[in-house]
């Protein structure tokens, strides 16, 4: 069995991680990455298993996030959701092979 467990996330501070994302502010940012990257890196090592890989597809998902930031749309889906469509696109258009 994995160490690695999905975090639940509490979605009652979601507008503020919502606003957090949108903000041009990387310290803003940051507290998203803090909150969702536990939940993002478990999902990766589930589907690839390899700590180095998962770590270096975590930074992909975000980087692909913060550049992608003014396209969130909070009434389309939640934060969480969002992510995870990155991270799924980012596992999916992986260069390495596993």
């Amino acid at each position: 069995m994995s160490n690695y467990t999905y975090e639940v996330i509490n979605y009652s501070s979601e507008q503020q991680s919502a606003n957090n994302l949108q903000s041009d502010l990387l310290k803003s940012f940051s507290s998203v990455y803090d909150k969702f990257s536990p939940s993002i890196f478990g999902i990766l090592m589930h589907w690839i298993k390899d700590e180095k890989l998962a770590g270096e597809l975590l930074v992909t998902v975000f980087k692909n996030a913060w550049d992608s930031r003014k396209l969130y749309d909070e009434k389309q889906q939640r934060l969480f959701t969002w992510l995870y469509k990155i991270t799924l696109l980012a596992y999916k258009n992986r260069k390495i092979v596993v």
